[in-house]
């Protein structure tokens, strides 16, 4: 079967500053102005944040706020409408200077036999792994949701219940600081994802290599170790020669790329007013 892969930014959270004063009031009459079928005001409960909250249909989520003369906008750019996408133009030609607050990454892998190999995160965060009845990893959750940085792998296509597809996705979720601080090292968040197959090292005596394979089923497991042990297995697993996918870094760069051009498109969109489509 054909080998593919695609990617997808889920979510994007822009924040922006308006020109002057009278842009608040010229995005207020703009977003009031539309019809009803188009534009719903929301009631907001919490008016210490936005003082005005809207949900466009042909694009997203919508909130100004004199005070701060701030403007968030927060959507799916897989789903924005051509309207959408001329709403959005218009939306951005208010605001001075815009930065990223949340963005969601999707990468899909279609026919690669992930499967076959181990997955496993030795970064120093929270992580959970689910397995199969085979005792395969079909699941790992790397730091919190409600964490900056937000890591999720697993298999779509048993979680879509489809029978003999192999299909994986990679999730990884930034927030705040990490977006604009971060996002052109999108590959740092996996770095300490290890994919591979894992073969004796004869460099290592038996009681190591049986240690290794021990931690490298399930790396929290170093916590069980003395704080010495733990620091020499931690670095033996990361300079393992590791049987891995050798193509997942050049997936990441990938990805990473197309998210920049995109956000960079989005960033030099808003300095074209008379412009009305990607």
């Amino acid at each position: 079967m054909q080998k593919k892969l695609t990617f997808s930014i889920d979510r994007l959270t822009i924040i922006g500053t308006f020109s002057d004063n009278s842009s608040f009031f010229r995005a207020y009459d703009f977003l009031k102005d539309l019809p009803d079928e188009l534009c719903s005001e929301i009631t907001n409960n919490d008016k210490s944040l936005f003082e005005f909250s809207y949900y466009l249909s042909s694009l997203g989520f919508i909130q100004i706020d004199h005070p701060t003369n701030k403007m968030r906008i927060d959507f799916n750019p897989n789903k924005i409408s051509l309207l959408g996408k001329s709403h959005l133009n218009k939306l951005l030609s208010y605001l001075k200077s815009i930065h990223y607050s949340r963005l969601d990454l999707a990468i899909d892998l279609y026919n690669y036999n992930i499967s076959s190999y181990n997955i496993l995160d030795i970064g120093n965060r929270k992580s959970a792994y689910f397995y199969d009845k085979q005792g395969r990893v079909e699941t790992i959750y790397s730091g919190s949701s409600k964490s900056n940085k937000y890591i999720r792998i697993y298999n779509k296509g048993v979680e879509q219940k489809l029978n003999n597809v192999d299909w994986w996705r990679f999730e990884v979720q930034l927030r705040d600081v990490y977006i604009d601080k971060y996002l052109s090292e999108i590959t740092n968040f996996y770095n300490d994802i290890l994919i591979y197959k894992y073969n004796i090292v004869d460099e290592y005596t038996f009681e190591e290599n049986a240690i290794i394979e021990y931690l490298l089923h399930d790396i929290n497991r170093l916590n069980l170790l003395s704080k010495n042990s733990r620091t020499k297995y931690k670095k033996i697993i990361r300079d393992l020669k590791l049987s891995s996918l050798d193509f997942f870094d050049s997936i990441l760069n990938l990805a990473s790329d197309k998210v920049l051009d995109y956000l960079n498109y989005i960033s030099s969109y808003k300095l074209y007013p008379d412009r009305t489509s990607f």
